[in-house]
């Protein structure tokens, strides 16, 4: 019979991870690790990197859609990549739960098992934490970093930089959306862009995570980027999104509509000639590049796989 949180008790429950993890191989500039009231770390060289992020059960995720162990990886993951965004990589981690009395006390052990795992793959170290009582499953980790090379913000792009982007966009979006319809389905790990940070970092002007998507990552008005907020919607990317509407039609009916109404309404913001800028202004005005190549081979694509969804319907 699996022994809950409340059987063993907060204490002995941290008392038995701190042992655990104290038999590990001490990191060499860890002073003072798990057990005390803080840790002790040896400073580094250069610059430090901090962040932090939580992963909260009925926000983040819902019971089920990860074992404990990949739920502590995944948490060590969202953490790292904003790191990696700076062209960092992680050294020391930092680990806050909040528990249920009655949630069993070896998934925690996993889950604890699981980011300390994924901490020391990345090579870095968890060092200390805390456990508190609460209603929900909450995990809240907090990563130190450094960096190899240059420190790369947000706020270092030029006007005409091209966009790249590492990865699949809208993969766990999607994987998240077939979840909570109730579908039994992969939740896809976060990647891990450290190697790619840090060599990009002397590279890129600009660099920035978009665990919380493209879309929602590049607002066209003035941000921290360090552009004016000049540039529109860019059409090539309007295109994708009805594209990628197109593709979660198979899935959701509704998404369908949607990527239609929305090719119908990007229709009207071609010229007389039925020609593309490169961006579309908040007035409906043509800016940037025209007509833009691009832009035509994205209308070329969302037309096609919209047309050949809407046919299968009928």
């Amino acid at each position: 019979m699996a022994r809950l949180l409340r059987d063993v008790g907060e204490h002995a429950w941290i008392g038995r991870v701190v042992r655990r993890l104290a038999a590990a191989p001490a990191a060499r500039r860890v002073a003072i690790g798990p057990g005390d009231d803080a840790a002790v770390i040896r400073p580094g060289r250069g610059a430090l990197l901090l962040t932090t992020d939580a992963l909260l059960e009925g926000v983040h995720f819902r019971a089920g859609w990860a074992s404990p162990a990949m739920l502590g990886r995944r948490a060590f993951a969202i953490n790292a990549s904003d790191l990696a965004a700076m062209g960092g990589e992680p050294t020391f981690a930092l680990l806050a739960l909040e528990a249920p009395a009655t949630l069993p006390a070896a998934d925690l052990d996993a889950l604890v098992t699981g980011f300390a795992r994924a901490a020391r793959d990345a090579g870095a170290c968890l060092v200390g934490g805390n456990l508190a009582r609460g209603p929900h499953l909450a995990i809240t980790a907090t990563l130190l970093g450094e960096a190899r090379g240059p420190i790369v913000g947000r706020d270092g792009a030029r006007a005409g930089d091209a966009l790249y982007v590492t990865g699949t966009l809208g993969r766990t979006g999607l994987a998240v959306r077939r979840l909570r319809a109730g579908r039994r389905v992969p939740w896809p790990m976060p990647p891990l862009r450290l190697r790619a940070g840090r060599l990009l970092a002397p590279l890129a002007h600009a660099m920035i995570d978009v665990s919380d998507g493209l879309v929602h990552r590049y607002p066209p008005h003035p941000r921290i980027d360090g552009l004016p907020g000049e540039e529109g919607t860019f059409n090539m990317c309007s295109f994708w999104l009805v594209e990628a509407l197109t593709r979660a039609g198979q899935a959701y009916p509704e998404k369908l509509d949607q990527a239609r109404l929305l090719f119908e309404r990007v229709l009207g913001y071609a010229n007389h000639l039925g020609l593309y800028a490169e961006q579309t202004g908040p007035q409906g005005e043509a800016l940037g590049n025209f007509p833009q190549a691009f832009t035509h081979l994205a209308l070329i694509s969302a037309a096609f796989n919209l047309d050949r969804m809407l046919g299968s319907q009928v």
